[in-house]
């Protein structure tokens, strides 16, 4: 049998950047030891530097297709959704609009 070293190789230099600040920042994967795991803050952290890298509007950057983002909340510190939700709502007199959230967002305020 024959034994193969395999050097890493990266995409592009951003890629390398992103992967050295990874193993160098000892963040934990995850935050939340009970919510959701689609995504791991290195994920989480990644879209964000491109995002803010790309320039874009924030609708622009995730081109939506058939639905409008109106407003978005972006928090660097521990708060529940619904909160973030009711401030949004705050923000916008917009009526005859529905916003859609999972179990996370039931709430009495946003009914």
């Amino acid at each position: 049998m024959i034994q193969q070293i395999i050097l890493p190789k990266f995409n592009n230099k951003l890629e390398e950047q992103l992967i050295n600040l990874f193993h160098s920042s000892d963040l934990p994967l995850h935050f939340n030891k009970t919510g959701s795991k689609e995504f791991t803050n290195y994920q989480r952290v990644s879209i964000i530097i491109l995002f803010r890298k790309s320039g874009k509007s924030i609708r622009a950057f995730i081109d939506v297709k058939t639905q409008i983002v109106l407003d978005f909340n972006f928090i660097t510190y521990r708060e529940h959704d619904v909160k973030g939700a009711e401030k949004i709502f705050k923000r916008n007199k917009i009526k005859g609009v529905f916003g859609l959230g999972d179990k996370g967002y039931g709430s009495e305020n946003l009914h």
